[in-house]
């Protein structure tokens, strides 16, 4: 993180080296008062802009790990949802070969099972998983709806509620 900061921190020292060194010349004209001022404004403003931007630095990673795992959870429901529709096809029997809804079993389950899905949608999508394995046709499109709302709940942000307009 140092390596890729010390540029930004140099210019944002380099600014305050200027900004204090102006600052103490116009209010002094002492040599002496205006390094001191140079120095103290540079030494500060490197350390807020380091500061700032190793806060920065953590919140992109955050932001990366939670969209990371909204997509795992999305693919998750993608997968179980093909897996579903491949098992009770709306064509009617014979629309789908067993191959493919053995094939689209195998990713339902691999992705239900991935190691950074959260709890909630994993055990949502267990439950979807096991009516389709089942043969349950109502339960399953109810467990489903549990798992999109579990994804849901998990990953989209609270909206606040506006007060309605008199």
């Amino acid at each position: 993180m140092w390596k890729d900061a010390r540029p930004v921190v140099a210019v944002m020292a380099l600014a305050g080296l200027i900004f204090g060194a102006g600052v103490g010349y116009l209010s002094t004209q002492d040599v002496t008062s205006t390094l001191t001022a140079a120095v103290c404004c540079a030494g500060a403003t490197g350390a807020a802009s380091f500061v700032r931007l190793r806060q920065i630095r953590q919140q992109q990673a955050e932001a990366k790990r939670n969209g990371f795992s909204a997509a795992l959870a999305q693919g998750t429901l993608v997968a179980v949802a093909c897996y579903h529709r491949a098992a009770f096809p709306r064509t009617g029997a014979g629309a789908v070969t067993d191959e493919e809804v053995a094939e689209l079993r195998w990713v339902a389950y691999q992705q239900a099972a991935a190691e950074r899905l959260d709890d909630p949608v994993r055990e949502a999508a267990a439950r979807a998983l096991k009516a389709v394995d089942i043969g349950e046709p109502g339960s399953a499109s109810s467990y489903l709806m549990d798992l999109m709302g579990a994804v849901h709940d998990q990953h989209m942000p609270a909206r606040t509620r506006r007060p309605a307009r008199r």
